[in-house]
C-alpha cells in the first residue's frame, strides 16, 4: 500500500504507521522518488534473484545428468556427497569440483556433457552468472 500525505499531526502519523504502508510519498510529489521506491518493491532482492539463478542452473545440471540416465546421475550425486559433502545445489559455488567429478566418471565425454548442459542452459545463458559458470566449468 502506498500513502499520499501532505501535512499530518502526530496522532494522525500514528494511525498511519498502524497500516503498515510500503511507501510514504509527501507532497509535493517528486516522481524520481515515486520511481525509485516502486522501482525498489517491485524488484526482487540482489539474494533472492541469486537464488533463482542458482536453481535455474541447478534444474539445467540435473536435467542433463538424467538424460545421461538415472544411474548416471546417481554416481555423481554418490561422489558429491560421500567425496566432498556436497549437493548438487553447491556445485553452483563449487564447479571446479563437479568439472573433476564428472571429467573423473565420463573422461572423454566430458565435452559433450558440457555442450548439453549449456543446450539446456539456453534460457538463463544470457545472466552473467551462467556464463561465469560456464567458464569455471571450461577452465
Amino acid at each position: 500500500m502506498f500513502l499520499i500525505i501532505e501535512k499530518m499531526t502526530l496522532n494522525a502519523e500514528m494511525k498511519m504507521n498502524r497500516l503498515n504502508p510500503t511507501a510514504v510519498f509527501r507532497e509535493p510529489l517528486d516522481v524520481n522518488e515515486i520511481i525509485k521506491k516502486t522501482h525498489r518493491f517491485c524488484s526482487p532482492p540482489k539474494d533472492e534473484l541469486e537464488n533463482m539463478q542458482k536453481t535455474m542452473i541447478t534444474l539445467a545440471l540435473k536435467n542433463t545428468l538424467l538424460e545421461l540416465g538415472h544411474d548416471e546421475l546417481d554416481k555423481v550425486l554418490t561422489m558429491l556427497q560421500k567425496d566432498h559433502n556436497m549437493t548438487l545445489d553447491d556445485c553452483y559455488d563449487e564447479p571446479d569440483i563437479l568439472k573433476r567429478i564428472l571429467q573423473d566418471l565420463f573422461g572423454k565425454s566430458y565435452g559433450d556433457i558440457l555442450h548439453s548442459l549449456k543446450k539446456n542452459m539456453t534460457v538463463i545463458s544470457s545472466h552473467t552468472s551462467t556464463k561465469n559458470f560456464i567458464s569455471n566449468l571450461n577452465d
